[in-house]
């Protein structure tokens, strides 16, 4: 085992959520219960999965270059729609035009 890899799993069995994490996975390992992420990977589909856990977390898998499929995927979110909508109440945000003034008036001072 390199040395590396050996403090990381100390450091993991230090912490007891981390020790369930760690026998699971190495129970997984010894009975074959698992996929390779090549193999996940070589079989997905080219849109963006849901990918829970067996504590229940859910995480999304998805090519980091396909930026299509990430702006459906957020069109689709319906809290990070909810935070748009409710971004796009606020008022009193500055005009550029107002800071270009601003700027345009301080460097003529300092000149």
């Amino acid at each position: 085992m390199r040395r590396s890899q050996q403090r990381e799993e100390e450091c993991w069995e230090q912490d007891p959520c981390s020790q369930n994490d760690l026998r699971d996975a190495r129970a997984a390992y010894e009975n074959g219960d698992y996929i390779a992420i090549e193999d996940y990977l070589a079989q997905r589909s080219e849109r963006p999965e849901r990918i829970s856990s067996a504590d229940a977390r859910e995480f999304m898998l998805a090519e980091a270059d396909d930026f299509d499929a990430e702006v459906e995927a957020l069109r689709a979110n319906q809290a990070f729609q909810e935070f748009l909508s409710q971004r796009a109440l606020r008022r009193g945000g500055v005009a550029l035009e107002n800071v270009e003034r601003e700027l345009d008036a301080l460097l003529a001072r300092q000149a």
